[in-house]
C-alpha cells in the first residue's frame, strides 16, 4: 500500500521448470537512499532521473510529501544514530523550512533565469524521491534482505526492505515453461493480444520510463514506446533490456544477472561497446574543453 510517496510494488515474479526465479519490484522511495541500494550489484535496475522529470512536476512530488529521516537520532560516533532527540517537532519543521528556502530559490531560478530541469532539480534532491525498477533473482534478494533487515541499516531502507519482503512473501510466481517470458509491466491484455516482440517493446519502454507511463506522466502510444525501445539500442542505454528475461530449463544464463534465464540485453547484437576511439576525440573535440553541449559547441 502507498504510504505518501514511498511505494512497494512486485509487478512480475517468475519461476523456471527448475526452481529459479525471477523477482520484479517497482519503488518509489527516497532519493538518498538510493546510493545504498546501488551498492547490491547483482539487481538489474532503472531508475528516474532528475535531468527528465519537469521542475514543476518533481517540485509538487517533493512538496506534497517530503523525503525525511523515519527515525531522528541523536548523535553519536559510528553509522548508527542513537535514541531519538527530544525536540523531535522542531527538528522536522527546521528540515521543512530548509525545503521552503530551496523551492522559493528553485522557483526563481526556474522561472526567472529559465534554467534547465537538470540544473533546478538537483537543489531539491535532499527532499526528493526517485522511481525504480529492480529485477532480482532469489539469492540476490535474500541478500539484500538479509543486509538491510537489521537495526544497524538506515531505517530508511530498512522500511523499503521489509516491504519487499513482504510483497515478495505474499507473491506466487508464475511458472514459466523454458522459452516463455518474464515480462515487468505488460498488462494481461497485452499477453493476450500483442505479438512477443510488441510485449518486449513495451516492457522495455516501460522499465526506460519507470512507470507504465512516461516520464512526463503521460500515456505512450506504441510509436513512442518502440521509438524508447530502439534508442535504448542504438545509443547503448540498454539497462531497460536486463528484466525480460526468457526462461531455461536449466541453472545456466546468457550472461545475465538471474540464473536459469537469459537476459533480454544479452541477445542483442553489439549490446554494449567494447572498444572505443577515445583517444580520436580527446585530440579533436575535446582538445580544449571539458565537456560538450547540444546545440552550443561549434
Amino acid at each position: 500500500m502507498p504510504d505518501g510517496n514511498f511505494r512497494c510494488d512486485l509487478v512480475a515474479h517468475s519461476v523456471n521448470p527448475v526452481g529459479d526465479q525471477a523477482i520484479t519490484f517497482s519503488l518509489c522511495y527516497e532519493r538518498f537512499v538510493h546510493a545504498e541500494v546501488m551498492t547490491h550489484r547483482q539487481f538489474s535496475r532503472n531508475a528516474s532521473s532528475s535531468r527528465a522529470i519537469p521542475y514543476t512536476r518533481m517540485r509538487d512530488w517533493i512538496l506534497a510529501d517530503p523525503a525525511l529521516p523515519l527515525h531522528f537520532g541523536s548523535a553519536k560516533s559510528g553509522m548508527q544514530s542513537g535514541p531519538e532527540i527530544a525536540e523531535l517537532q522542531k527538528a522536522d519543521q527546521l528540515i521543512r523550512k530548509l525545503l521552503d528556502v530551496a523551492t522559493y530559490h528553485t522557483n526563481t531560478l526556474a522561472n526567472h533565469f529559465d534554467l534547465h530541469k537538470e540544473i533546478v532539480n538537483r537543489y531539491l534532491e535532499p527532499w526528493g524521491w526517485i522511481n525504480v525498477v529492480i529485477t532480482a533473482s532469489r539469492p540476490a534478494l535474500m541478500n539484500f534482505l538479509k543486509l538491510r533487515l537489521t537495526a544497524e541499516a538506515l531505517p530508511n531502507i530498512q522500511r523499503l526492505a521489509v516491504h519487499m519482503a513482504r510483497a515478495y512473501r505474499a507473491s506466487t510466481p508464475a511458472v514459466l515453461g523454458a522459452g516463455e517470458w518474464h515480462l515487468p509491466y505488460v498488462t494481461p491484455d497485452q499477453r493476450q493480444t500483442l505479438s512477443l516482440d510488441d510485449q518486449r517493446i513495451w516492457s522495455t519502454a516501460r522499465c526506460a520510463w519507470v512507470s507504465y507511463q512516461t516520464v512526463d506522466g503521460k500515456e505512450a502510444t506504441f510509436e513512442q514506446a518502440k521509438r524508447r525501445h530502439d534508442d535504448s539500442i542504438l545509443y547503448k542505454h540498454c539497462t531497460p533490456l536486463e528484466h525480460q528475461l526468457r526462461a531455461r530449463d536449466d541453472h545456466d544464463r546468457n550472461g545475465g544477472t538471474i540464473a536459469g534465464f537469459d537476459q533480454y540485453r544479452h541477445m542483442i547484437p553489439e549490446e554494449s561497446c567494447h572498444d572505443f576511439e577515445y583517444e580520436t576525440l580527446l585530440d579533436t573535440v575535446y582538445a580544449d574543453r571539458d565537456y560538450l553541449v547540444v546545440g552550443a559547441n561549434p
